[in-house]
């Protein structure tokens, strides 16, 4: 059996409210919780869900140099899967539970009109 874990980063002020740091380190905390949830609790591993969060975080997994357009691909396809087709299916980027700063996360998720629906600032769940 897995024991609880903890994720640290480093990270300093930053003035930029969507600056690559705090959105990133955001969809990285939902990231490992979301794992951690798969094997702890036997939930299924969705193949859009994880695209969603990275494409929240802004990171994608890139092709190898050789792949023609292996940079921008990955980018599109995330942006698709995730943004769009897992929006509209219901898959959030950011869950309220395994967020370190939900202010931010639904400032995050209001600037897509695929996501904004996710985006409670009343919900406590």
């Amino acid at each position: 059996m897995i024991g609880p874990f903890a994720v640290a980063f480093a990270q300093g002020p930053t003035p930029l409210h969507f600056s690559l740091p705090q959105v990133f380190l955001r969809a990285c905390v939902n990231w490992y919780k979301y794992q951690d949830d798969i094997v702890m609790n036997k939930k299924k591993l969705s193949l859009i869900q994880p695209r969603s969060m990275f494409d929240a975080g802004g990171s994608y997994l890139a092709f190898p140099r050789w792949v023609p357009f292996g940079k921008h691909l990955p980018r599109i396809t995330f942006i698709v899967l995730g943004r769009w087709l897992g929006g509209l299916l219901g898959y959030q980027p950011h869950y309220r539970q395994w967020s370190t700063n939900w202010k931010l996360a639904c400032d995050k998720m209001e600037t897509s009109i695929f996501q904004k629906r996710f985006a409670d600032r009343l919900n406590t769940e």
